[in-house]
């Protein structure tokens, strides 16, 4: 599921400068993280690729020998329509610059974590992420004050309905674009930039095969024609027959992309999915928004929803993710399951109840140590490689679950012995493992 984008080639050097920066509760380097299935250095190494630059691996500035290159930090996830904008940008100018992106809704949401520098040029106001053009070599030694370059930025706002009395708003706003740039510093900033791949993975696509987008998009109008002339038929009202939600709708459902030797089951609904290859959906499923890789299995009745789940993944029965990423090999089994982030080969049980929403304030995270707030209304839980959640485990919002941790029940607060002579219709209690009669009852 790779979309090649063939841009114009620059010819010119890219130096990738090593951080040692550590993801928790994974214990790797940033550069190792997983965005859209790649690690984050090979998905580097790919958009560069494509626009003929070559990388070079340093570990000190003094490395470099060169002008009129680029440099850029291994933890830097960016899309390829940002890389592209920001080459454009450089031709602007005669001296050192560094990429930055204007105040907007992707900035306030995603800021957080990132540690990222405010700057101002030519009137606009926005942050600087750490990927530059450097004209000079001894600008280097300058390079906290290197002078910002805004890429071409636009986004789509997307007002998502929640319970008013719990947020104290009535929408969740969610910004569109793919023009991307991340610091990895953390599992939060890992999650966004994977939900953010979802748009960026569609958009791949429709600028990569317009004719089959054409003929989609052709067959889905015809649809939404032949689907209002029957409801109106039906005696419903023309508006309510070719309602805007009726037209999305039916868009979304024509509008699939389904891999090879998938066994998808007639009830199952998908809508706006990107399916890998030998994937097996079961009946009365739900799939919206989301991308799922290669080989994965989804059980009956399961609901996925803006999420992407890596290769080998096992969603279970009547399982509900939204907003979830997923690496490959989990057993992603969770009943209720938001915005979080899940390691390789986890055991997360159907019961396990990761909780996404504090009360009265904001989530905050542990980072270098030290609870910071971030601006997201739904956050739940990072849980490492190998880890097994049990059934009846609450986890607070923002918890990250280190690697091959194994939480089970309290013994006392499991069935282990049943007493042979039970009284037929009064109330039994668990105490230390043992069913006994309800202290209510024997008062």
């Amino acid at each position: 599921m790779v979309y090649k984008i063939n841009f114009f080639e620059y010819h010119m050097k890219a130096y990738r400068f090593k951080t040692n920066t550590i993801i928790t509760p994974f214990m790797e380097d940033a550069s190792e993280s997983i965005v859209g299935f790649k690690k984050l250095r090979e998905y580097q190494d790919t958009i560069l690729k494509e626009v003929g630059i070559a990388v070079i691996d340093i570990t000190d500035f003094a490395q470099i020998d060169d002008s009129n290159f680029i440099l850029f930090f291994d933890n830097v996830y960016f899309t390829r329509r940002c890389i592209r904008y920001f080459l454009n940008e450089i031709k602007k100018y005669n001296h050192s610059v560094q990429l930055a992106i204007p105040d907007s809704l992707f900035i306030k949401k995603y800021e957080p974590l990132q540690e990222l520098k405010e700057v101002s040029s030519r009137g606009k106001k926005g942050k600087a992420y750490n990927i530059f053009f450097i004209k000079e070599k001894s600008d280097l030694n300058d390079i906290n004050n290197i002078r910002p370059a805004f890429i071409k930025f636009r986004e789509i706002i997307y007002r998502q309905p929640i319970p008013p009395n719990m947020f104290g708003k009535k929408f969740f706003e969610q910004p569109i674009t793919t023009s991307i740039a991340f610091h990895i510093n953390h599992w939060v900033n890992l999650l966004n930039a994977n939900q953010m791949e979802i748009v960026v993975k569609w958009v791949e696509y429709i600028t990569s095969h317009p004719f089959k987008v054409f003929t989609k998009l052709t067959i889905a109008i015809f649809a939404f024609l032949i689907r209002g002339l029957i409801d109106t038929f039906r005696l419903q009202s023309i508006s309510s027959a070719f309602s805007k939600g009726v037209f999305i709708n039916t868009i979304m459902r024509w509008f699939n992309i389904i891999g090879k030797n998938c066994e998808i089951h007639p009830s199952a609904i998908l809508e706006f999915a990107i399916i890998g290859d030998n994937v097996k959906i079961g009946p009365q499923s739900y799939i919206r928004a989301s991308v799922i890789n290669n080989d994965v299995i989804i059980e009956e009745k399961t609901k996925i929803t803006f999420s992407i789940i890596d290769k080998g993944c096992y969603i279970s029965q009547i399982t509900i993710l939204n907003g979830v990423v997923a690496y490959p090999d989990g057993d992603v089994c969770i009943d209720g399951m938001q915005f979080c982030l899940s390691g390789r080969n986890v055991k997360l049980t159907g019961l396990a109840r990761p909780m996404d929403l504090k009360y009265g304030g904001r989530i905050s995270v542990l980072y270098k140590k030290r609870p910071v707030a971030v601006n997201l209304e739904i956050l739940g839980s990072c849980f490492g490689h190998r880890c097994f959640i049990g059934p009846d485990i609450y986890i607070a919002p923002g918890r990250e679950i280190p690697n091959d941790t194994v939480i089970v029940p309290r013994i006392s607060e499991v069935l282990y012995k049943i007493p042979e002579y039970i009284k037929p219709g009064v109330p039994m209690v668990i105490e230390n493992g043992t069913l006994v009669e309800s202290s209510s009852e024997k008062q």
